[in-house]
């Protein structure tokens, strides 16, 4: 009986300080104009809808890429909800979060369509994405915005949620 206290306050302990350590990462990223905010699991299922990316014409390859993937939570989401001919692209710019991301698609079995890159969205070339998924601050979508006016195709959807791009 003692083996098994021991052994539940060890696991309770654990999961105590994994708890401690996500809230302290989360709120130790708001003073950048991108901080790192867990998207819930029904939000990524809204802005999947609201993207209509399983309404559009799956005659070519589409490419989708979510700015900011995190722990890659949109991405695994819209890997298990989309055809296999989208192909999906994440960027992080925090190494902590890109490294558990990579940790899922290790285990995916959508790893052949996502691919996964640690650094910042300015390096990344948006010429040919059909869909930009974002979850940015005011601050963060303004600081994307000419970026994405400079580099994507017409026709392009931006999905952001809360948070609309600035007006011109």
């Amino acid at each position: 009986m003692t083996w098994f206290i021991l052994t539940f306050q060890v696991i309770l302990l654990a999961i105590g300080y994994f708890f401690v350590a996500r809230i302290f990462f989360i709120f130790s990223t708001f003073h950048n104009a991108v901080p790192y905010v867990p998207t819930p699991a029904k939000i990524v299922k809204k802005m999947v809808e609201v993207s209509r990316i399983k309404e559009g014409s799956m005659t070519r390859p589409i490419h989708l890429i979510d700015l900011g993937a995190g722990t890659g939570k949109m991405l695994f989401h819209l890997a298990w909800q989309t055809p296999d001919s989208v192909v999906l692209y994440g960027v992080e710019k925090s190494f902590i979060l890109y490294v558990c991301s990579k940790m899922r698609l290790f285990t995916s079995s959508a790893r052949n369509r996502i691919h996964l890159k640690h650094g910042s969205w300015d390096a990344s070339d948006l010429s040919g994405i059909d869909y930009v998924f974002v979850f940015l601050t005011t601050k963060g979508l303004a600081i994307l915005h000419p970026k994405l006016e400079k580099e994507l195709k017409e026709g392009a959807v931006l999905v952001s949620y809360l948070f609309a791009l600035p007006r011109t």
